[in-house]
């Protein structure tokens, strides 16, 4: 991210002396706040680590400190935006694949077995997926990597027995505006659309 690297480059040229000057110029009575925000600034990596860590602090929340500190320093804010832009694109694609889930079809068909059992071991049929590694990449790709995990999960299982809901038919993905059904052996058998009110149908091939 451009915009870190630039603040980060004028964040090591100043002094103590400036920074609590420019922390009384952004609102600052609490110095503390301040310095926190600037050491987190010269650690990071990403301005994702920056957002996770950091919240409201009764002066400006995290993107409302950047700009404000930006103006402070002088510094373009071109970069900023775009970066900012593009985190929030990546976490709004995270929190919609956090909806996503793997479901496990097994042949369960119920007997006596109490509801608060079977409500107790329902996460054993049903898998989550990895967002942050999922994030950002074509859907190919994603998919390979969801497939890699189906995998590994019927490798664990006890030949392919789940406790309490018996023997693994198919695993089916619930991602994003699509349902993919795969195999025991992590194949993709089909997939179909949930279409969304007012969502134009699309054609995916495989």
């Amino acid at each position: 991210m451009r915009s870190l690297t630039q603040l980060q480059a004028k964040l090591d040229t100043l002094s103590h002396a400036q920074y609590i000057l420019f922390s009384k110029q952004m609102g600052y009575v609490n110095f503390e706040k301040f310095d926190k925000h600037i050491k987190l600034l010269k650690s990071i990596n990403s301005l994702t680590e920056y957002f996770t860590n950091t919240t409201y602090d009764l002066v400006y929340d995290s993107k409302g400190f950047l700009f404000s500190l930006f103006d402070t320093l002088h510094l373009s804010k071109e970069n900023l935006k775009y970066d900012i832009e593009e985190y929030e694109k990546l976490d709004a694609e995270i929190k919609e694949i956090q909806k996503s889930y793997i479901y496990i079809q097994t042949h369960f068909k119920r007997k006596s077995e109490p509801i608060i059992a079977l409500a107790a071991l329902e996460h054993k049929r049903r898998l989550q997926l990895d967002s942050n590694a999922l994030a950002s990449k074509p859907l190919l790709e994603q998919l390979d990597i969801i497939q890699k995990q189906i995998a590994t999960h019927y490798n664990q299982t006890d030949n392919g027995q789940i406790e309490l809901w018996g023997k693994i038919d198919t695993y089916i993905l619930n991602f994003k505006n699509l349902v993919f059904v795969f195999s025991k052996d992590a194949k993709l058998q089909n997939f179909n659309l949930i279409k969304k009110p007012n969502e134009s149908l699309a054609v995916i091939l495989f």
